[in-house]
């Protein structure tokens, strides 16, 4: 395939109207992938009559990013921000930290404002821009070794030819990650448990505010905010408690005895 240039719209549009059969399968991961099933949706994306926002967004840009496509307003950045604000992207799309928390890292009172900056659709202050740097630092190697376990092969990397004499985009495959089944190596894993250990301290002082000085009003924007980014609080509260529960597990190889025999049980 070769390389497609052009406006958000466009690559998103010709990605949905150009899947043939061999790529429906593709098109059905992304759209997963995304969060996306309403069909008439996906219809206006593909007819350019509405574009993806918010943190469905940051995953659009994303997976077209890692494929066959050049998207302008990323492309028209200033080199070195265009690399700070794909690697942002990745961290974003990859569930490493969340938007808000990488807002308020890098110094934006708003999620919204970073996803502008990341869109293409806003340039970054020096400030901000030191703040993204350091943001994608801190969170590379856990973004590397997700790459590799989720496009399958290695860190994604096009070489992109001239636009006069286009040719298909070859993938580079970076070093053999571990085995498929095993997600991640030992570092990358250990970056992750530490990563969720300083962001769980910090979530849980902005939560404290949400159970003791909240009105439920204020509980409810909250609520309404983490929908519209396409999650669901109930599934994100499951999940750390199923993460809490391996955490505990790999405490002490008693621990880890006691985990499996208590999953046995519950099978």
């Amino acid at each position: 395939m070769e390389i497609f240039k052009g406006k958000l719209e466009n690559c998103l549009g010709h990605f949905l109207k150009n899947a043939g059969k061999t790529e429906q399968e593709e098109k059905k991961s992304f759209l997963k992938f995304v969060g996306v099933k309403n069909r008439t949706t996906v219809s206006r994306w593909a007819n350019g009559r509405s574009q993806p926002n918010g943190f469905i967004l940051i995953k659009v840009l994303f997976y077209l990013g890692h494929k066959n496509y050049e998207i302008e307003e990323i492309n028209s950045l200033p080199a070195e921000t265009r690399a700070v604000v794909q690697g942002v992207i990745d961290v974003l799309a990859l569930d490493i930290a969340t938007p808000q928390a990488a807002a308020a890292e890098i110094g934006y009172a708003y999620d919204y404002d970073l996803y502008r900056v990341l869109a293409g659709r806003r340039n970054p202050s020096e400030k901000a821009l030191q703040g993204m740097k350091d943001f994608y630092s801190r969170h590379r190697p856990a973004v590397l070794g997700l790459l590799r376990n989720f496009f399958g092969k290695g860190e994604i990397v096009l070489e992109k030819t001239a636009s006069q004499n286009p040719e298909p985009a070859k993938i580079v495959e970076a070093k053999k990650g571990p085995p498929a089944n095993y997600p991640g190596s030992d570092r990358i894993t250990a970056d992750l448990i530490s990563l969720l250990g300083s962001s769980s301290a910090s979530l849980e002082t902005f939560l404290d505010y949400y159970f003791n000085g909240a009105s439920a009003e204020e509980r409810q924007t909250l609520r309404d905010i983490i929908e519209k980014d396409g999650r669901s609080l109930f599934k994100i509260s499951n999940s750390f408690y199923r993460v809490a529960e391996k955490l505990n597990g790999l405490c002490t190889e008693k621990s880890f005895e006691t985990y499996n025999q208590k999953k046995k049980k519950n099978e």
